[in-house]
């Protein structure tokens, strides 16, 4: 009676969560950002990204992604690593990451990236100068045009 027993299985499963998830960012353009989402459940989650509703396909160049799975008391965590290099204003929008697994649908969680310009570099043209005795006053002029101001 015994070996009947010994063969019996209990199934453990978990809808996958998102545990971890970036908040609201804002960066400069040029700067680079890393995104991180945890996801857990059983079976093993997987993470997907999103911008804009769009996928987010690792691609070599701009977006770069690196996952880790840890199991901790038959619960599997997968922490996905996204980064953005040299970002642009494009880079902005809507971002999610969801975690899924085959239990029941991606639990999704949203945040907003923001990308802001630098500031605009002004050149500075003296155009006349006065001396009065300890003091130097100069009527200046810039040549930014409001297109280089966000």
């Amino acid at each position: 009676m015994w070996k009947l027993f010994s063969k019996l299985r209990f199934l453990f499963v978990e809808p996958a969560l998102v545990v971890v998830y970036p908040e609201d960012t804002v960066v400069l353009a040029g700067d680079s950002v890393l995104l991180t989402c945890v996801g857990y459940g059983v079976p093993q989650p997987s993470i997907s990204w999103e911008r804009d509703g769009e996928t987010i396909t690792e691609d070599g160049s701009k977006f770069h992604r690196v996952e880790s799975a840890l199991v901790v008391e038959g619960s599997v965590f997968v922490r996905s690593s996204l980064l953005l290099c040299n970002t642009s204003q494009t880079d902005s929008g809507n971002y999610s990451c969801s975690a899924s697994n085959t239990i029941r649908e991606p639990d999704t969680v949203d945040f907003n990236l923001t990308i802001k310009s630098e500031p605009a570099s002004i050149n500075i043209q003296v155009v006349s100068e006065f001396h009065f005795s300890d003091y130097f006053l100069c009527f200046c002029s810039n040549s930014a045009s409001s297109a280089d101001v966000p």
